[in-house]
């Protein structure tokens, strides 16, 4: 009777384990040949989309609208500007062009050099026992941390997006505060010119295939930024490095979205193939949608309304 036990046990282990597959007979273990290499099967699953490690570098960086408060005009009434010249704090100029189509729209912020995503903490502790002797108290969650800033590294250029557009920010965050205006949800209404606040979305890309666009493999969204903090400045002779500034973001909360809904793996084995000349084609082909027709059916629904 132990002996069938022991037949039984060892077969639940080693479907549990089939790599370090053994048979437990009158208290020996005694090794069998391992069904499963654990060795072979990490590295296949290496080498497949899923679990392929991602390059850290290819993200993006898109900064959902500029306040309209981050003007010469504003900037000018909050902050002294010398002998009443209008000289001083004049930016309109670099505000325009740092923050036009081919700077921030094409791909993403071009300055941004560098993301910090924040990360998450909580607290437990234990509850007391009065006169508990050996015995331990339960376990319960404490208050959760609050939000540390996001940091958005930007590269300097002659145009000076740091200078021209962040530091005014600052400054005018200072002034107008992060009370709620119209415009904290931009979908739901016109935005208050006096709204100091926008939205940030970092984008993480993945490799798919050669001569292939890569995809959003995580998407982070942070709501009602706002800047508050950015480096000083350091002017020297001999200075040969192009310039980086940190600087850090307030916000209301944040979300965290994952991979697109078409089935990346089976789209880039038809690639390789050859059966799929493009995206188009193989997403209708796998998941039986044509993406072009769904968003015209989508439009047309839209202009009913």
């Amino acid at each position: 009777m132990n002996f069938v036990g022991d037949l039984l046990r060892s077969a639940k282990n080693i479907v549990k384990s089939p790599g370090s597959a053994s048979l437990n007979l009158f208290g020996t273990n005694v090794p069998l040949v391992p069904l499963v290499s654990y060795r072979d099967h990490f590295l296949r699953m290496l080498s497949t989309w899923s679990g392929s490690i991602p390059n850290q570098f290819q993200f993006l960086v898109l900064i959902d609208y500029f306040p309209p408060a981050v003007s010469t005009e504003l900037l000018q009434n909050y902050e002294p500007v010398g002998e009443g010249d209008k000289i001083g704090n004049n930016i309109d100029k670099n505000v325009r062009v740092t923050t036009g189509m081919m700077n921030q729209r094409i791909a993403g912020c071009v300055f941004a050099q560098g993301v910090n995503i924040p990360g998450e903490s909580v607290g437990y502790k234990y509850s007391k026992i009065p006169n508990g002797r050996g015995f331990l108290g339960g376990v319960g969650a404490d208050v959760r941390a609050d939000f540390q800033p996001l940091t958005i590294q930007f590269l300097e250029t002659n145009t000076s997006f740091i200078d021209f557009v962040i530091r005014p920010w600052i400054i005018l965050g200072s002034h107008l505060g992060l009370v709620a205006r119209p415009g904290d949800i931009p979908e739901e209404g016109a935005i208050d010119p006096n709204n100091i606040k926008t939205n940030i979305t970092v984008i993480q890309l993945a490799k798919t295939y050669q001569k292939r666009s890569p995809v959003q493999r995580k998407v982070w969204r942070f709501y009602n930024c706002v800047p508050h903090q950015m480096d000083a400045q350091e002017l020297v002779t001999n200075a040969s490095e192009a310039k980086i500034f940190n600087t850090q973001w307030y916000y209301t909360n944040y979300t965290v979205g994952g991979l697109p809904f078409v089935p990346i793996e089976e789209i880039i084995k038809s690639f390789s193939s050859g059966s799929i000349p493009n995206i188009i084609n193989g997403i209708t082909q796998i998941t039986g949608i044509d993406p072009i027709k769904k968003a015209k059916s989508f439009a047309k629904k839209i202009l009913k309304k």
